[in-house]
């Protein structure tokens, strides 16, 4: 990579230059509803006369993806690999930089140790709600931008989700110059505001936008709702057998506030919080025991899974962590879990996602001497890192070239099952004919299989299984409602 990420040397600068801020306001963006693609509305209004690039970063253009493609992005290039190319050219561009001050040099390699970390997860926000390419700092589902993520691991998640708030859609530049406290961090981070703004990347827009789509916030349509002829009271849902399913308040005849959740037998199954009719906040699943073992603590944030949950057997020992994870095809679908139990001598990581009533699955096995990927949990067949398909046929280890390019290779020697999985999906590629592996590699595969398949759900324990079925399944409207064969909804409705 250049001196320049821009190419050319002249990138416009962010000290010194006084920027308008960008305001939505609604009235003004007509007609109400427009068709759009990612090559219409590429720039926001202004932006061109600002110095702005069209591309993956306002910036640095798609220089990046031109490095690795001796092209630019057409509309058949998936956008996580746009940003992928985006994140490592600019990474590199960053690599042998100074910081801006001597005494900074320490907090620089730091902050850039966490750009390293964002790019492995290989997730990125989703733009559905404005009509061109632009920044989004922290999404519906609460995926945070690269940015954001730096200032969330060394300022505290409270101002990342304030920038989210009040300039969700603003470039840096804008954000620094409107938010003292975001300009204190860039003084103190030892990376210059271009050289930050150059990492901040613009995400494309939605296929069709409305004008309403400008409301921030999670937007959950799906809400539940409670049949009664109350606004507000106390709601008692039963079980048929007349057992506690569910407990809580409502306000405008939908959940709010806190509520709790019985398992067929009596004990508690879930306390958590709704925001009308949607869960949202802290909430604890529990096993089916009079202990009320811990099986699933996390957050949801409108309806949505957010953040990192963790997953523990009846004993409390944690046996899993994992968070919501997606490459941008996906369109927020999936999850990662971090298998811990039983993985002392390796690392075990599963990304899992429902797309359109399709389940997929991808396995990530690692043991310091082989690296494999295994879809849908098929222990006859693998890939490494190097982009090989590993076949067990008729007992013997099969090698395939499945000619990945550089940064599939590139993302899978880094371990990054997310970017991987959607990679595979997008670009599933041909395999020339296999040749048979040696001995020895042969036993390390089995052994790793075997590891793999241990616990009730293949790759996952039975405990972490059971805890993400529980936890991923938003509650049914069923499930805040009284259950059939209820005399009458007088029964189970307490106005207290």
């Amino acid at each position: 990579m250049g001196p320049d990420a821009c190419g050319d040397g002249n990138r416009p600068r962010g000290r010194g230059v006084r920027f308008c801020m960008r305001r939505w306001i609604p009235a003004l963006l007509v007609p109400l509803t427009l068709a759009v693609t990612s090559e219409s509305h590429a720039l926001a209004p202004g932006d061109a006369a600002r110095g702005f690039r069209e591309g993956a970063n306002h910036h640095a253009g798609d220089d990046g993806f031109a490095a690795v493609y001796g092209r630019l992005p057409g509309p058949d290039d998936a956008e996580g690999l746009r940003m992928h190319t985006h994140f490592a050219h600019v990474r590199e561009w960053l690599r042998d930089r100074p910081p801006t001050r001597p005494e900074l040099a320490a907090r620089r390699q730091a902050i850039l140790g966490y750009f390293d970390e964002y790019i492995a997860r290989g997730t990125t926000p989703l733009n559905v709600h404005v009509p061109w390419r632009t920044p989004v700092f922290i999404d519906d589902r609460g995926t945070i931008c690269a940015v954001g993520y730096l200032i969330e691991r060394t300022a505290g998640r409270a101002l990342a989700e304030r920038i989210a708030r009040d300039h969700r859609y603003n470039v840096l530049e804008d954000i620094a110059a409107a938010m003292p406290e975001v300009g204190a961090w860039v003084e103190s981070s030892g990376l210059s505001l271009e050289e930050l703004a150059s990492i901040q990347p613009g995400y494309i827009p939605p296929d069709i936008w409305s004008e309403r789509d400008l409301v921030d916030g999670p937007i959950d349509e799906t809400p539940i709702g409670l049949e009664t002829t109350e606004t507000s009271g106390t709601w008692t849902s039963r079980y048929p057998n007349g057992q506690r399913l569910a407990e809580g308040h409502f306000v405008d005849k939908r959940p709010q506030g806190g509520w709790r959740f019985f398992h067929p037998s009596g004990n508690l199954a879930a306390i958590g919080s709704f925001a009308g009719g949607v869960r949202d906040g802290r909430w604890t699943f529990f096993h089916d025991n009079r202990q009320q073992a811990r099986m699933a603590t996390g957050s949801f944030l409108g309806g949505t899974l957010v953040d990192g949950w963790r997953h523990f057997d009846e004993s409390g020992r944690l046996i899993g962590r994992s968070r919501p994870a997606s490459p941008v095809s996906f369109g927020g679908a999936g999850y990662l879990v971090h298998v811990m139990a039983g993985q002392e001598a390796g690392r075990h990581w599963v990304h899992r996602a429902d797309i359109a009533g399709m389940k997929h699955r991808l396995d990530f096995l690692a043991d310091g001497t082989e690296q494999i990927y295994v879809k849908d949990g098929d222990e006859h067949e693998a890939y490494d890192k190097g982009g090989h398909k590993v076949s067990r046929v008729d007992g013997k280890w099969i090698s395939s070239d499945c000619h990945w390019n550089r940064m599939q290779r590139m993302a899978a020697t880094a371990g990054d099952v997310v970017t991987v999985h959607g990679l595979m999906l997008e670009r599933p590629g041909t395999c020339d004919a296999g040749a048979a592996v040696s001995a020895s590699r042969g036993k390390h595969l089995d052994a790793m299989m075997t590891t793999m398949g241990h616990g009730g759900l293949v790759g996952i324990p039975e405990e972490v299984s059971a805890s993400l079925a529980s936890f991923v399944v938003k509650p049914s409207v069923d499930a805040a409602r009284p259950a059939a064969g209820v005399a009458s909804e007088a029964a189970t409705l307490a106005t207290q």
